[in-house]
């Protein structure tokens, strides 16, 4: 193997290297394994360090059989200094190749860019990134491959760990890696964490742990891969967590949340069920295509947003929602053909529903009994009288509910009911037909009827509830 070792040094108030992100940088001509340390000391007050670029151009028959790692350290960063790298290039053919970061200390008002022009090799086979860690003053800056991000098809990219003090902020671009290791993100006021899309393509993505105060925040774009680890969320920040999409995730415990900080997970793409655990923040979950476990913390009223997107979903388990007037925990639906229900939610008279929609609930008291007629708007169906099954429960919606208009074509419909056990089940009953003239029940128009139940609430009942538990998007 050959080993290159190169040091760059600023002292305060002076620079190494042009802030041209087209110079040349460092390119070795080699055969075989390329080894390539670069130091830089930046420790100094305003001192400035940037170098364009690092490559390996090789020169003979053998550059398949090429390995390049390079380590990158920057130790250090004084007051106000600048560490920049522009572009890294590693070609899809070499074996095995590495990047080394380590642990880098940012000063206040610091400013770290490391391979801010990206990796020059999209799709690389193997490139593994080293675990990163990040200690950053306040006001620092740090950039982490945010022009192209990480793309490597074998290789992994190890844990990640920001602690950043006041109003510094850390951003990565996207990665997609065969694994990701496990995330730590600690902000203090005013700091920020954001993190591009993050793909395992081979394997899972490691535990994620974030920590906060009140106006700190942490965003994550999409997640995939076969699987997550635990996501622990504590504090009074902003988080959220884009769509996932894994057959399995561990655990969601954001119950140390406090009130003045908001949590967003959407788990629309997660194929098994999820245990979810909320604190007393702002919380909006999307429920995902397993039978998920919510609990929502007790005492606590209307900070509770649960959202069903789409056909797709499981029979969701929830304890801790706060039903009725005096502050409401909410259960919104996308409204149209592309959520819940197969043709889209309707209302009394056979009108679809939108996000503009107001929620009007139809109490139907007598539900195994006499008929209930539907007024024109009512689009929420909640029946005060339990039945004994979903069969029953939907064999009434099939000859009992009167609609306000004839002749409604296929259909969905929200509907709230009980078995009697001290709980309130939320389904919706799609009715399939083209439509009869002068029919007003289902029955008579011959719907083909079937019933989804999206979730149970433990500890409700169905007659708990009003239209400011309900919302359509």
């Amino acid at each position: 193997a050959s080993t290159y070792v190169l040091n760059l040094a600023a002292d305060t108030n002076s620079q190494v290297g042009t802030a041209a992100s087209n110079q040349a940088g460092i390119v070795l001509n080699t055969t075989g394994v390329a080894n390539l340390t670069v130091n830089i000391d930046a420790s100094s007050a305003s001192a400035t360090v940037h170098v364009g670029g690092f490559s390996n151009a090789v020169g003979s028959a053998s550059a398949s059989a090429t390995d390049f790692v390079l380590s990158v350290s920057a130790g250090t960063l004084g007051v106000g200094s600048i560490v920049r790298t522009e572009s890294a290039n590693f070609a899809a053919t070499f074996t095995g190749q590495q990047i080394n970061i380590g642990t880098v200390n940012l000063g206040a008002s610091s400013t770290l860019a490391l391979f801010s022009g990206g990796l020059a090799a999209s799709g690389i086979a193997n490139l593994d990134i080293s675990a990163i860690t990040l200690n950053m003053g306040a006001s620092s800056i740090a950039e982490m491959f945010l022009v192209s991000g990480i793309e490597t098809t074998a290789g992994a990219v190890g844990a990640i760990t920001i602690s950043a003090a006041d109003a510094a902020s850390a951003t990565f671009g996207a990665i997609e890696a065969s694994s990701l290791g496990a995330i730590s993100v600690t902000v203090a006021s005013g700091a920020s964490a954001t993190f591009g899309n993050l793909l395992a393509t081979a394997g899972t993505i490691g535990a994620i742990t974030i920590g906060g105060v009140d106006g700190a925040g942490v965003e994550f774009g999409t997640l995939g891969g076969s699987a997550i680890g635990n996501i622990r969320v504590s504090g009074a920040l902003d988080v959220t967590l884009g769509t996932m999409t894994f057959a399995s995730a561990g655990t969601i415990d954001a119950s140390q949340m406090t009130n003045s900080g908001t949590f967003t997970a959407d788990l629309s793409g997660v194929t098994q069920a999820v245990e979810v655990s909320l604190g007393s923040a702002t919380n909006v979950i999307i429920s995902g295509e397993g039978n998920d476990v919510i609990t929502l913390k007790a005492g606590v009223t209307g900070n509770d947003t649960i959202r069903f997107t789409s056909t797709g979903e499981g029979v969701d388990d929830i304890t801790g929602f706060f039903a009725g007037s005096t502050g409401q925990d909410v259960l919104s639906f996308v409204a149209g053909a592309a959520g819940v229900a197969t043709a889209g939610i309707f209302d009394g008279d056979g009108s679809a529903q939108a996000a503009t929609n107001a929620i009007d609930l139809s109490v139907v008291i007598n539900g195994t009994g006499a008929s209930a007629t539907l007024t024109e708007t009512d689009n929420i169906i909640v029946f005060g009288t339990a039945f004994a099954t979903t069969a029953a429960m939907q064999a009434f919606m099939n000859t009992g509910i009167i609609f306000a208009s004839a002749a409604i074509a296929t259909a969905g419909f929200i509907c709230v009911w009980s078995d009697g056990n001290n709980a309130a089940y939320i389904s919706y009953v799609d009715a399939v037909d083209a439509g009869s003239a002068g029919a007003t029940t289902l029955s008579s128009a011959s719907h083909t009827l079937s019933t989804t139940t999206l979730a149970v609430l433990n500890g409700v009942t169905p007659g708990q509830l009003n239209a400011a538990n309900f919302t359509f998007v």
